[in-house]
């Protein structure tokens, strides 16, 4: 089903261990970015 879904929208599906759940395990994946906003005026 997940590999379905993600072929649909050409997402990487990457199957680690059942007792990973650290958001480090998929860190080199992701794209950090900052939001500056104004505060007041």
């Amino acid at each position: 089903e997940l590999e379905r879904a993600a072929a649909d929208n050409v997402k990487r599906v990457v199957f680690a261990r059942a007792d990973s759940q650290s958001p480090y395990e998929i860190s080199s994946f992701l794209e950090l970015k900052t939001v500056w906003h104004p505060m007041g005026q």
